[in-house]
Formats: C-alpha cells, sequence, structure tokens
C-alpha cells in the first residue's frame, strides 16, 4: 500500500483532543513503518505509537533545523 497523507485542521469541535492539541494528522505507513515505529516506542517505553510519532516527528524537524543551520555557518 502506497504511503498517503490526509490532514484536517479542527476548528471548533465539541469534543477536544487533549493536551492542547486541535489537529488531527491521519497518515498510511507500510507494515515496515509501522514494525519500526512500534519497536522505537516499545524500546522507549513509550505509551501510545501517537506519541512515538510526535517524538520521531520532533527528533527529525529538530534535526534537520540543525543541518540547515551548519550548512549557513558553513557557507560564509
Amino acid at each position: 500500500m502506497a504511503n498517503m497523507v490526509n490532514i484536517a485542521n479542527i476548528e471548533q469541535s465539541e469534543r477536544p483532543l487533549g493536551r492542547g492539541r486541535d489537529i488531527r494528522f491521519v497518515v498510511m505507513l507500510t507494515e515496515q513503518e509501522d514494525r519500526e515505529i512500534q519497536a522505537y516506542r516499545f524500546d522507549r517505553q513509550i505509551e501510545t505509537k501517537a506519541e512515538a510519532l510526535r517524538t520521531l516527528m520532533r527528533k527529525g524537524l529538530e534535526a534537520e533545523t540543525k543541518t540547515a543551520t551548519s550548512e549557513l555557518a558553513g557557507s560564509n
């Protein structure tokens, strides 16, 4: 199954998603990606797959920011 992303912005919901989160993000994964995320989750004792994904996304974004910053510093 091909990866597919569907984003829904929940502006005014009768049921808040909790923890100040108001955007729902749905992503289709391959079986291999799911296994890797689950392994990451269980190795680090993360309570939910959603939290594991948020952690991985945050780490990826931080790494990209550091890479971009070091590339800019190296171009001076």
